[in-house]
C-alpha cells in the first residue's frame, strides 16, 4: 500500500506534526489503534516529572502495544518506535509503522509510546502564541526564551534524558525484557540515549535518519551536502540537468539574494501577507524542504526552478515558497503550540549550541556572530549565517534560561545497531549518519540511493526490508535491492 511520508525533519518536521490534528490527552480506551483489524492494548503510566527532584510531580504517559498477528506462539521480540521531531507522536503512526515493519507483524510486538507532553500524554505549555509561525526569526527568539521562563524549574523535565526513563517505565509496566528501538529523525538521537542509560533492556537498534548526540551545532554537514546531493541527483537525471551547473546557479542565486530578496505574497486566513524570498529561504527549501520524507519530491523541481530564477524567470521557485510559507503561515491551536513547546524544550535543554551553557542569553549573539564568521565559506553554496537560521528555523535557543545539556549519554552498548541515511538527505546528511554509526561499537550503515531523510519511507520499501531483516536476523542480507531504487524524476529547465 502507499506510505504517507511522515513529516520528521529535525526542526521544521516538529512544526508540521504540530499543524497536524493532534488527539486529546484525555483520549478514551476507544480510539486505540487498529490496525488490519488487529486491536492494539493502550494504557497510561504515570512517571516522575524530574526524577531527580520528587516534590516536581508526576506526568502521565501514554502508550499502545499493537500484539503480533500471529498470536499462538511467544513473541520473538518487540520493536518500539522512537519517533522524530522531537515533537511527533507514535500512537497516531501505528498504521504507518505497521506498514514499514510488515515482514516482522506475525511474530513481533510494535510499541508505541507517546512522549511526554505530546499526543495522548499529559500536556504540557509555556504560552508559546498561536500566530508564533508568522513571527520574525527574532521575535521567535524572544518566545522561545520567554517559554523557558514560564517553564521555569519544570523546564527541567523536558530532556532527552526524561523521556528514555519514560520509554524503560512503560517497558517495565509491560513486563517487557527488552525492546528494539527503532528510531526516526530525533528518534536516532533518543534512541542513542535510550540505549546508553538502559543498555540491559536494549535487544538492538534501527536508526533511519540518524545524526550523533554530539553533532555540528552550526549544521555545516548538511549544507556540505547539498552540492553532492544536486550532483548525484543530476548523474542520475537523463540529461535534464548537469550537477557543476546546478551548482553554480546555486551559488549565483543565493549570493544574489543574500543582498536582494524577491517579495512574493501568500494568504494566510483568508488575507493577503507580502512576505521576502531570501537567502534564508532558500537554505530552507534545500535543507528540510528538499530532504523531507523517504522520497524526496522537492528534488524534482529545485534545480530547474534554480536555474531559471537565475534567467531571471521566478515563477516556479516563488510557487515552491509560497506552499512553504503557507504551510508556516498558519495558526496554532492550543494542543499544537503544546507539541511545539515540547519540541524547543528538548533542543534548547539537550542540543550542542555554540555558546557554553552558562553564557549569559545577553551574551550570547556575540559569541554566535563571532563562531558564524570564523566558520564563514564553509556552508557550501550558502553563507554562515543564512543557513545556521534555516537550520534553527523555529527554535532558536539564544534566550533559553536553562544552563542544561549538552546531552552526555555515557557509553554505548554492544548491541547490533543499523544506521540507514538517504543519499539526498541534507538534514541529517550521510556523513552525519556515519558519525551516528560510529558512536556504537559494532553498527551497520548504510546509504539509500535517491533516498531523503527517513529512508525507511521511501516507496520501494528496500530499505524498510533491510531493517526488518536486521532486527530478525542482526543482518540486513542481501542488499541487492538497493540498485533497483528508482532515481527521482527532475524536470528539465524551461
Amino acid at each position: 500500500m502507499p506510505k504517507r511520508h511522515l513529516p520528521l525533519a529535525l526542526t521544521l518536521g516538529a512544526v508540521l506534526a504540530a499543524l497536524a490534528p493532534v488527539p486529546p490527552a484525555s483520549a478514551s480506551a476507544d480510539a486505540c489503534p487498529v490496525v488490519d483489524g488487529t486491536a492494539a492494548r493502550c494504557g497510561n503510566v504515570t512517571v516522575p516529572l524530574i526524577r531527580s527532584d520528587p516534590a516536581a510531580g508526576t506526568t502521565r504517559v501514554a502508550y499502545a502495544l499493537l500484539p503480533r498477528t500471529r498470536t499462538s506462539r511467544p513473541a520473538a521480540g518487540t520493536v518500539m518506535l522512537v519517533p522524530g521531531g522531537p515533537g511527533d507522536p507514535a500512537i497516531a503512526q501505528a498504521q504507518d509503522f505497521a506498514t514499514t515493519t510488515a515482514a516482522l507483524r506475525a511474530d513481533h510486538d510494535l510499541l508505541l509510546v507517546d512522549p511526554r507532553g505530546i499526543g495522548r500524554s499529559q500536556r504540557h505549555d509555556c504560552g508559546l502564541p498561536a500566530d508564533y509561525l508568522r513571527l520574525s526569526y527574532e521575535r521567535q527568539t524572544d518566545e522561545v526564551g520567554r517559554c523557558g521562563r514560564r517553564f521555569g524549574a519544570k523546564a527541567r523535565a523536558f530532556t532527552s534524558a526524561e523521556l528514555a526513563d519514560d520509554l524503560d517505565a512503560v517497558r517495565e509496566h509491560l513486563g517487557i525484557d527488552r525492546v528494539f528501538p527503532y528510531g526516526l529523525s530525533y528518534g536516532t538521537y533518543l534512541s542513542t540515549i535510550y540505549a546508553a542509560r538502559h543498555p540491559g533492556h536494549t535487544q538492538g537498534i534501527v536508526q533511519s535518519g540518524a545524526y550523533p548526540v554530539r553533532f555540528d551545532p552550526l549544521a555545516r554537514p548538511g549544507a556540505q551536502t547539498v552540492e553532492r546531493a544536486l550532483r548525484r541527483l543530476c548523474a542520475r537525471s537523463g540529461g535534464a540537468c548537469r550537477g557543476e551547473e546546478a551548482v553554480a546557479n546555486l551559488k549565483r542565486l543565493a549570493a544574489r539574494l543574500r543582498h536582494k530578496p524577491i517579495p512574493f505574497r501568500i494568504e494566510v486566513s483568508g488575507r493577503p501577507r507580502t512576505m521576502k524570498l531570501g537567502e534564508r529561504m532558500l537554505a530552507l527549501m534545500h535543507l528540510y524542504v528538499a530532504s523531507l520524507g523517504g522520497v524526496p519530491h522537492a528534488w524534482t523541481e529545485l534545480p530547474a526552478a534554480v536555474a531559471e530564477a537565475v534567467a531571471g524567470d521566478t515563477r516556479a521557485l516563488i510557487a515552491l515558497a509560497q506552499k512553504v510559507s503557507e504551510q508556516l503561515g498558519r495558526s496554532l491551536p492550543p494542543e499544537s503550540r503544546a507539541v511545539l513547546a515540547m519540541s524547543v524544550s528538548i533542543q534548547c535543554n539537550d542540543y550542542p549550541a555554540v555558546w557554553d551553557r552558562k553564557t549569559p542569553p545577553s551574551r550570547r549573539p556575540a559569541v554566535l556572530a563571532k563562531a558564524l564568521r570564523r566558520a564563514e565559506g564553509e556552508f557550501g553554496p550558502f553563507s554562515a549565517r543564512s543557513w545556521y537560521e534555516a537550520f534553527n528555523e523555529n527554535y532558536n535557543c539564544q534566550k533559553w534560561p536553562g544552563a542544561l545539556g549538552p546531552a552526555e549519554p555515557g557509553p554505548a552498548p554492544g548491541v547490533p545497531v543499523l544506521v540507514l541515511s538517504g543519499e539526498l538527505d541534507t538534514n541529517t546528511p550521510v556523513p552525519q549518519g556515519r558519525e551516528a554509526a560510529a558512536q556504537f561499537p559494532s553498527a551497520t550503515f548504510v546509504e539509500v540511493p535517491s533516498a531523503g531523510h527517513v529512508p525507511t519511507e521511501e516507496d520501494s520499501g528496500c530499505a524498510a526490508r533491510l531493517a526488518a531483516t536486521f532486527i530478525r536476523t542482526g543482518s540486513t542480507g542481501d542488499r541487492s535491492c538497493l540498485k533497483s531504487i528508482p532515481p527521482l524524476p527532475v524536470r528539465r529547465t524551461r
